[in-house]
């Protein structure tokens, strides 16, 4: 008989030909290989198309790795349950839309019945903004079918909780917040490995990055459009790490505003930490979020932080705007004042890294082993 796995963690997710290289996997891997360390059986459930045969984070030996292939949800439901009836878990951790909505049919299916926890890592009130009122009725409704099979709803952040709980209307006692665990004594080290990108090793004008999925989302359209203000008031230069749909339209506008040669994306980098330790800021343009892996990263890198005042997470990080400048959404003119006047008084390094040892892996993975009673 094959042996019941603790935990299985779905979330993982192609897009288009590569797997989604968001906050949320790190998220995954930081967790699975927290479950491993405690000697916790973990698998990692991953959708992913054939041409996928690498993942963009290293899982300890001990982690089991499940790709699951399907042209269509309904495929991937089917192959899902299979994945479930043979591993038999306890309990379910999923990460994202998708991975919550097919877990939460799969434990329907007679002979799958463990506990579902069900992360999110949103605002669903920002991302359905600009929907008919139908279809986001609907997407709340779907909300509800979920919880209603879960064990509990575990929010990035405390907005994200109570955001969701006065969206949904579910009952409290299955709401939580564990702000996620990035930060481990590994940190250091990462920061000094050596990356290729000829402004890291130069004494050029200040470096700027940005870093997340091109995607409108992230609305890096205004952080580029804010880099081209403040060109014209110094010189300076700008980073985008990440891939996403939205690629041509930024090169595109980068070109439109004259700072194309000052503005480069070099693609994702599994390893942002030596570009946060050479940039002389971090911006975070965002129109929404959970809890923002980017901002912790920096801050544990000692590099001065500036960000949207989206919902959620960059306010409760930045402690109501003292640790980094918060500005409004899509606001260029606000954005471009926060870099010039962050570059011109950084935040004290010492005060950022002692906020970035809030979101420790430890801490972090040990109250998810807590709450699912893992101990």
């Amino acid at each position: 008989m094959t042996q019941r796995t603790a935990v299985t963690i779905i979330g993982l997710q192609q897009r288009g030909q590569t797997l989604s290289f968001g906050g949320a996997p790190v998220v995954i891997a930081n967790l699975a290989n927290h479950f491993a360390r405690r000697g916790i059986g973990v698998e990692v459930v991953v959708f992913s198309g054939p041409n996928v045969t690498a993942l963009p984070f290293a899982f300890d030996p001990t982690v089991r790795i499940t790709r699951v292939h399907g042209a269509t949800n309904i495929e991937l439901l089917a192959r899902l349950v299979r994945v479930l009836l043979r591993s038999r878990p306890a309990q379910l951790l999923t990460v994202g839309n998708k991975a919550a909505k097919l877990a939460a049919q799969a434990t329907l299916i007679p002979g799958i019945s463990p506990r579902l926890w069900v992360t999110l890592h949103h605002s669903v009130a920002a991302e359905t903004a600009g929907w008919t009122e139908g279809r986001r009725r609907r997407r709340i409704q779907r909300w509800r079918r979920i919880a209603s099979r879960a064990t509990g709803i575990i929010a990035v952040s405390e907005g994200v909780k109570t955001e969701f709980g006065a969206l949904t209307k579910i009952d409290e006692g299955k709401l939580f917040a564990i702000y996620n665990p990035i930060v481990d004594s590994t940190v250091d080290a990462k920061m000094l490995l050596p990356v290729e990108h000829h402004w890291l090793d130069d004494s050029g004008p200040p470096l700027l990055l940005g870093v997340g999925r091109l995607t409108e989302q992230k609305d890096f359209a205004t952080l580029i459009r804010a880099f081209a203000e403040l060109r014209k008031q110094r010189p300076c230069r700008l980073l985008i790490l990440g891939e996403g749909e939205e690629r041509v339209k930024l090169t595109a506008l980068a070109k439109k505003l004259g700072v194309a040669e000052s503005v480069q994306l070099p693609g994702f980098q599994p390893n942002p930490l030596p570009f946060m330790k050479a940039a002389n800021l971090l911006v975070m343009s965002s129109g929404w979020e959970g809890m923002p892996v980017t901002l912790v990263e920096a801050l544990a890198c000692g590099t001065p932080v500036v960000s949207t005042d989206c919902p959620h997470g960059p306010r409760e990080i930045l402690a109501d705007g003292r640790l980094g400048e918060l500005v409004p959404v899509g606001d260029v003119a606000a954005l471009t004042m926060a870099i010039a006047r962050t570059l011109d008084e950084p935040t004290d390094p010492a005060k950022l890294r002692a906020r970035a040892l809030d979101f420790t892996i430890e801490a972090g993975g040990d109250r998810y082993i807590e709450l699912m009673g893992l101990g």
